[in-house]
Parts: structure tokens; C-alpha cells; sequence
């Protein structure tokens, strides 16, 4: 059997496809045009994933019923982080939206989109952003996508009102 982690620091490198197939509960990876699964949950659904530096993959799920929502990093296969609850045990990610995105940062950090959360590498909140000033046209805080630059600045796109958040 391959070692799935360096398979996984090999794709990265060149650049294949990872992604998510929410109602097979896999994720997969496309290489020299072949689909592979990865990853098969049980009573989870993968609803993102997103590649970062370590070669490790994080991806955001929900259950069954959607009454939990999770971040797991894998190594490969292997599953090596679970981010599901803040230091209170109460859960970091809404369950009440369906679809969520994840990024990593430059220091490491996981951020969720479907509600703002950052986590740092250890899986301990930052800080969530729930919209600070006057959105553009006065609708409630809807992030949908999410991503990071060069700067570590969190970008998300607000679908309720057009616009595009820079968090600092």
C-alpha cells in the first residue's frame, strides 16, 4: 500500500486536484486524469477542503442530521486534528449553514466562511468576525467564500450584500 501522506505532499507539488464530494462523503483526488479516493466518513459529510504548506489537508464537515459541524486535518488518510468545540465546549461552526469553506493562513491557522472562525495550528479560537460596520446594503453578514493573501489578511465574500470583507 502507498503511503497516502507523501502521496499527498506529492499532489500538492504538482498541483492536482482535491476536492469534496458531499453526498458520497469522499474526498478525492484527480491525478493524470484518474479520480482517487482518499477519504470515506461515516455519519460526516465533507462540505470543503483546501490544501496548505504542511501537506496536510483540512477539511470542514458536517453530520448526518447537520447538528455538528467539524474541522479535520489529515495526514493523507490519516486523520491527525479535530476542531470542533472552542475552550468553553461550545461548538466553533454554525450548523445551521450548509455550506462552509476552509483556508489556511500564513501563520497556520485554519479560518472557516459560512460564519467567520479563525483557529490558530493548535485548533484554539482567535477570534470570530461578525461584521462591524454598515454593511453596503443594510442586509445581514452572509460570508460565503473565504481565502487569504500574501499579508495574511482574511478575504471573505459577504453573498447578502455583493461585497468583499478584508479582515486584518
Amino acid at each position: 500500500m502507498k503511503n497516502k501522506h507523501n502521496e499527498t505532499l506529492k499532489a500538492q507539488k504538482q498541483r492536482d486536484l482535491v476536492y469534496t464530494d458531499y453526498s458520497n462523503r469522499t474526498v478525492n483526488i484527480v491525478k493524470n486524469e484518474k479520480i482517487e479516493e482518499m477519504i470515506r466518513l461515516q455519519n460526516w459529510r465533507p462540505s470543503g477542503v483546501c490544501s496548505i504548506s504542511s501537506g496536510e489537508l483540512p477539511v470542514i464537515m458536517d453530520s448526518d442530521h447537520y447538528k455538528k459541524s467539524k474541522a479535520v486535518r489529515y495526514s493523507g488518510s490519516t486523520e491527525k486534528q479535530t476542531i470542533q468545540f472552542d475552550d468553553k465546549g461550545n461548538s466553533l461552526y454554525s450548523q445551521s449553514l450548509l455550506f462552509k469553506h476552509i483556508t489556511e493562513n500564513r501563520k497556520l491557522g485554519i479560518c472557516i466562511a459560512g460564519a467567520v472562525v479563525v483557529v490558530n495550528q493548535a485548533g484554539k479560537l482567535r477570534f470570530r468576525y461578525t461584521e462591524h460596520t454598515p454593511a453596503p446594503k443594510n442586509q445581514p453578514f452572509s460570508p460565503l467564500e473565504i481565502t487569504t493573501d500574501s499579508q495574511s489578511h482574511i478575504l471573505t465574500a459577504d453573498n447578502n450584500n455583493a461585497c468583499v470583507y478584508i479582515i486584518d
